[in-house]
C-alpha cells in the first residue's frame, strides 16, 4: 500500500523559490560535502588497512562526483555567458536611446528642425539631430563608439538594416511616443479651464505642402496672462471652408474638447475664413454662437500699410519704422 518515497532535498524543495545564486550556493555545497565524505573514505580505508578494491571504489566515487562536478560548472558558466551578453546588449540600447531621447526633448522645446538634405553620418547637411550627436561624440567615449560604428556600416552599404535609432523612422516613432502624454497634458488642461479661442492658418513648409496649424488659446486657473499652445497639423484634403471646418471640429471631437466651449475664432482675412455666410468663422457660429469672429488685425494693418506704402513712397519708408518698432512685421 505504501511505497517508499525519496525525501525532497533542499533543491527539490526550494527549486521554485530560490534564486539562481541561491542555487549556486547550494549546489557547491552539497557537492563539496560529498567530496569530502569520498576523501575522508578513502583516507580512512587507507588508514584501517582495507582492500585494495574498497579503496579503489571510494576513488572511483570520488572521480565521479568532480566530473559531475564539472559539468555543472561548464553548463553554469555557458548559462551566465549568455545572460551576460543579453544584459550587455540592453544596456547599450537603453543608454544610446536615452541620448536620442534628450535631443528630442532639446530640438523639440526649441522649435528647431530635425532632419537636413540627407542622414548620413559626417555629412553637414545631416540635420540638427544627427548634427548634435555628432557634437555630443566629441565628449562622449560611448556615443562616439555607437556612431564609429554606424560609421563603418555606412561605408560599407548596410547602415539602412542595422538597429542604430539614428534615422529618421525611429525618431518619428519616439517624437509620437512622446508626444501622445504631450497632447493628453495640453488637452486635460483646456477642458480644466473650460472656455478657450482658437486660431487656424495655414503656409507651405519647405516641400510646398500647406500645412494648416490650430492652435488654441485659454486663460489658466489662477494665471494672469493668457496661454497659446499649438495642438495639431489639420488634415484637410482642400482648402474650402466647409473642408477646414469639418477638419477642426473632427480634430477637436477626437481630442473630446467640446466645441461648445469656444468663445473666440481668429482667422486671416481670406473669403473662405473670415466671410459673413459661408466662411469658416459663419459654419463654426452656426454650431455655437458664442464663439464670437475676431479678425486677425496684424493681417489687417499689413494690408492697410501695404496699401498706403504704395500710394506714397515717402509713407511706405515711415510705415515700414513704424512697423518694425512695434514687431508687427
Amino acid at each position: 500500500m505504501f511505497t517508499n518515497r525519496r525525501r525532497p532535498s533542499l533543491i527539490d524543495r526550494g527549486c521554485t523559490t530560490l534564486s539562481l545564486q541561491t542555487k549556486s550556493f547550494v549546489f557547491t555545497a552539497r557537492f563539496s560535502l560529498l567530496v569530502c565524505r569520498t576523501i575522508c573514505s578513502a583516507a580512512v580505508a587507507l588508514t584501517t588497512g582495507k582492500t585494495f578494491i574498497e579503496l579503489s571504489l571510494c576513488m572511483r566515487k570520488a572521480q565521479i562526483i568532480l566530473s559531475l562536478w564539472k559539468k555543472y560548472v561548464t553548463l553554469h558558466t555557458e548559462r551566465a555567458r549568455i545572460d551576460e551578453s543579453l544584459l550587455k546588449q540592453y544596456n547599450a540600447e537603453r543608454s544610446v536611446l536615452q541620448r536620442v531621447v534628450a535631443v528630442i526633448k532639446f530640438l523639440s522645446e526649441r522649435g528647431l528642425a530635425f532632419r537636413g538634405d540627407d542622414e548620413l553620418i559626417d555629412s553637414p547637411r545631416n540635420g540638427n539631430f544627427l548634427g548634435i550627436l555628432e557634437l555630443t561624440a566629441q565628449f562622449d567615449p560611448f556615443i562616439a563608439g555607437h556612431l564609429e560604428k554606424q560609421r563603418t556600416f555606412q561605408e560599407e552599404g548596410r547602415g539602412r538594416g542595422t538597429i542604430s535609432y539614428l534615422y529618421s523612422t525611429i525618431c518619428d516613432e519616439l517624437i509620437k511616443q512622446m508626444g501622445s502624454p504631450v497632447m493628453s497634458i495640453i488637452t486635460d488642461e483646456i477642458k480644466a479651464a473650460k472656455y478657450y479661442s482658437i486660431s487656424i492658418d495655414s503656409t507651405p513648409d519647405a516641400l510646398r505642402v500647406d500645412r494648416v496649424t490650430c492652435i488654441v488659446r485659454r486663460m489658466p486657473i489662477g494665471g494672469q496672462k493668457p496661454v497659446e499652445r499649438f495642438m495639431t497639423f489639420l488634415g484637410t484634403e482642400g482648402h474650402t471652408a466647409q473642408q477646414l471646418a469639418d477638419s477642426m471640429t473632427s480634430f477637436f471631437a477626437d481630442a473630446g474638447i467640446d466645441l461648445k466651449d469656444c468663445r473666440g475664432q481668429s482667422y486671416d482675412n481670406a473669403s473662405n475664413m473670415a466671410g459673413k455666410y459661408n466662411s469658416v468663422q459663419a459654419l463654426i457660429k452656426r454650431e455655437n454662437p458664442q464663439a464670437i469672429f475676431i479678425p486677425c488685425f496684424r493681417s489687417l494693418y499689413q494690408s492697410c500699410w501695404h496699401g498706403i506704402g504704395q500710394m506714397c513712397s515717402e509713407g511706405d519708408d515711415i510705415l515700414r519704422f513704424c512697423a518694425e518698432a512695434l514687431h508687427v512685421l
